[in-house]
């Protein structure tokens, strides 16, 4: 299969995971993990309509929902998110 968009998403959400606790899915979503995520993803154009709903995610939970969805219609586009 011929990736149509290479992103590193895995490497942004290891570098978050790495500065903060996203275990504590109860906890609300910090920001600076939000943006990163936005930033990463608007790299291919498919999935720049999740950026509203990180954007909009309150709690850890719920990013990990928006997260599946965004690995999900990455492996319809054809969008490789990392390892």
């Amino acid at each position: 299969m011929a990736w149509r968009y290479k992103i590193d998403l895995a490497g942004v959400l290891q570098q978050c995971a790495d500065k903060y606790d996203l275990t504590r899915v109860e906890e609300p979503c910090p920001d600076e993990v939000k943006q990163l995520i936005v930033t990463e993803i608007a790299k291919a154009p498919p999935l720049k309509r999740f950026v509203r709903s990180i954007q909009t995610a309150k709690a850890i939970a719920e990013l990990n929902r928006v997260l599946e969805k965004i690995y999900d219609a990455a492996d319809f586009e054809r969008v490789w998110c990392g390892i």
